[in-house]
């Protein structure tokens, strides 16, 4: 599209057409259509659900991102702009409908529901609809000739994101709520796999636990990549954009990389959201001219198990935060390698 624009623009230019004397179209190229809007978070359950159930399924996605009740789409199915997906994303949207996809099919198939008794939600996510579609499940891992590995958190995941949607969207009772969570919590649901480490992981670990040359090269990675960053940078004036972009991400992966070793051990997500500069709760605050120690202060309303994350980062983070603030950060708002210049922010 960028291309097109760019291209008519040349075109309806006079002094182009002056200058390349009949060698450009005289009428400007058509514009691509634009693509169809999609039919939303439908798509994402069973084909053959009834209408009414794939409809409502959209309305919980849309209650899922607009947590406020404000106004930003009065369309929940239309194209989707960053303001809509507030903190719902594509992918969590597309879980759901394949959990609530997972019980309509294994009932319908089981003989267990009628179809046309479905009409919303409530009416599939009844806590003995989920609970015979987990037995159902539960029986097929059993099965000696079956696929699916008895360790898998499958049903887990599939279990807690239909009980959530029933808890929080259907209005179950609160006797039906405290059933449904001790179904979640059922080590039938649960598994024996629901919690451990992949055999895989496990051997990472355990050799990492053994190798002390390793554990150094990665308590010294921050400082490592700083170093890295450092040099690069002296040469800025001769350096491509791509060399510069390169410089400029090490400084940053060095900061990043010492919150977490000096630090706590964020989530990416919460990584992410610190906030430094705000007049309010910053949840990265540095001290006065970087003399002293940094101090987390994330409260439990943006972290996953809702427990607060505090504590004040090794002094050894500070060097790099110094540098990662008043050199990386600067260049990204003033002398972006591309010129997409950050606004300064907190």
């Amino acid at each position: 599209l960028r291309a097109v624009n760019v291209w008519n623009a040349l075109v309806e230019s006079d002094v182009a057409q002056a200058t390349l004397c009949g060698l450009l179209p005289a009428a400007p190229a058509g514009l691509p259509k634009k693509r169809e809007t999609r039919s939303g978070y439908t798509s994402w359950m069973p084909t053959e659900a009834p209408a009414s159930l794939r409809e409502d399924f959209a309305s919980f996605v849309h209650d899922k991102r607009h947590l406020d009740g404000d106004d930003l789409d009065d369309e929940p199915l239309g194209e989707d702009s960053a303001e809509t997906k507030l903190g719902f994303s594509d992918s969590s949207a597309r879980a759901y409908g394949y959990a609530v996809g997972w019980v309509y099919r294994t009932l319908v198939r089981a003989d267990l529901i009628d179809a046309d008794d479905i009409d919303e939600l409530s009416d599939l996510l009844t806590y003995n609809n989920i609970k015979s579609a987990a037995r159902i499940f539960q029986e097929a891992r059993a099965d000696e000739m079956s696929s699916l590995d008895p360790n898998a958190s499958s049903l887990l995941s599939y279990v807690s994101k239909v009980t959530q949607i029933a808890i929080q969207y259907c209005n179950v009772p609160p006797a039906i709520e405290k059933k449904m969570i001790a179904l979640r919590k059922h080590p039938a649901v649960r598994g024996t796999g629901v919690g451990k480490m992949s055999p895989a992981r496990y051997r990472r670990v355990e050799a990492f636990s053994k190798d002390m040359a390793m554990q150094t090269r990665l308590l010294d990675a921050p400082e490592m990549l700083m170093r890295e960053s450092q040099t690069r940078l002296r040469n800025w004036e001769k350096m491509s954009q791509h060399e510069r972009m390169r410089a400029l991400k090490l400084g940053t992966a060095a900061a990043a990389l010492t919150v977490l070793l000096h630090g706590k051990p964020l989530r990416e997500r919460n990584l992410r959201e610190l906030r430094v500069f705000c007049d309010d709760d910053p949840t990265l605050i540095l001290p006065v001219d970087f003399k002293g120690v940094a101090r987390l202060d994330l409260p439990g309303e943006i972290t996953k198990n809702g427990k607060p994350i505090a504590g004040d980062l090794d002094s050894e983070a500070m060097p790099i935060l110094r540098f990662y603030y008043n050199t990386v950060r600067e260049k990204l708002i003033s002398e972006h390698p591309f010129g997409k210049n950050h606004a300064r922010s907190d």
